[in-house]
């Protein structure tokens, strides 16, 4: 599956303009800026699809519903822990 998220984004010079940071429990990842699907970003970063991301903003915890999307800009940080009542 990397290599479709890979093969979406391309390797065009224009394509590598729109690229930013954002670190994901705590390792940097380059993907592309704008809305991105949340499913996305847990498969760039290896987190188990059945568990939380979340959005880590001004100290503040958001968790992200696993069928939703967030707009990237550059910069942000995420995190992920399993479903509440998961005793694994």
């Amino acid at each position: 599956m990397m290599e479709n998220i890979k093969k979406e984004m391309g390797n065009s010079e224009e394509n590598r303009h729109d690229m930013v940071e954002i670190t994901i429990k705590n390792k940097v990842y380059k993907i592309h800026r704008g809305n991105q699907k949340v499913s996305t970003i847990k498969e760039l970063s290896g987190i188990n699809p059945n568990h939380i991301l979340v959005e880590i903003i001004a100290g503040e915890l958001r968790d992200l519903s696993n069928d939703g999307s967030v707009t990237i800009k550059g910069g942000e940080v995420f995190n992920s822990h399993p479903p509440v009542g998961d005793n694994s």
